[in-house]
Formats: C-alpha cells, structure tokens, sequence
C-alpha cells in the first residue's frame, strides 16, 4: 500500500519557481523531519541513473486516489538542498493527474521519492 504526502505548494514562497518554495517550506520544517517519514516505493535502480529513468519509475510505483500517472511531460529538473536534510534533485511534471513536484534522491541501495500537487 502507498501512501502519498501531498502539500500545496502554490502560495508558500514568493517565487515561481515550485521547486524552490518547496525546498524553502520543507527547510522551515527541517526540525521535524516527519515528511520524509512513511512508505515510499522501492525504485531499484543504480546511484547513477539518469534522473528521467528514475523519475519514469516513480510514476510507475507511486499511486494517487485516480491510479498510476500514465502521461506526463518533464518541465524542470534540478538539485535542491532543504536545511539539515541534504540535496535532492526536484522535477516539475505536467501529468494527467495535473502538476505535481517530485522529489527524490539515491539512499543506500535504492530512491527515496515523494510527490507533492502544484496547484
């Protein structure tokens, strides 16, 4: 069973840009690191994986209330660091389940990922 952490993103910095006014909303939560708590899908892939191979396999593993993302098209990717939790790399995706932010990493043996909604 999946379960999935969805915050809205849309009016939390004063930026346009979802990837960093997640960073910064998730770094002022950085003493409670809750978030990042929960089941997440085993993306067994390699530490060097191309970030669309990983984020191909996220929208495979990871279900919403509606099923699995079937169509999506990349808008952005780039590395983020939130406060006291490390670098991630974040990508935009315009999905047929509307925008929403991903944001993974490589932990020991597998990806760490969380979908977040953009409103």
């Amino acid at each position: 069973m999946v379960i999935n952490i969805l915050l809205n993103v849309g009016a939390l910095a004063n930026t346009n840009d979802p990837i960093d006014t997640l960073a910064s909303r998730l770094s002022h939560l950085s003493q409670n690191h809750l978030w990042m708590n929960g089941p997440y899908p085993i993306i067994d892939l390699p530490a060097d994986s191309a970030p669309i191979d990983v984020i191909k396999k996220c929208t495979e593993m990871w279900g919403f209330q509606d099923g699995h993302i079937k169509k999506y098209k990349v808008l952005e990717i780039k590395e983020v660091e939130i406060y006291s939790n490390g670098k991630f790399k974040g990508a935009v995706l315009d999905s047929d389940h509307g925008k929403k932010l991903l944001l993974f990493r490589f932990e020991y043996k597998s990806w760490w990922s969380r979908f977040f909604d953009i409103e």
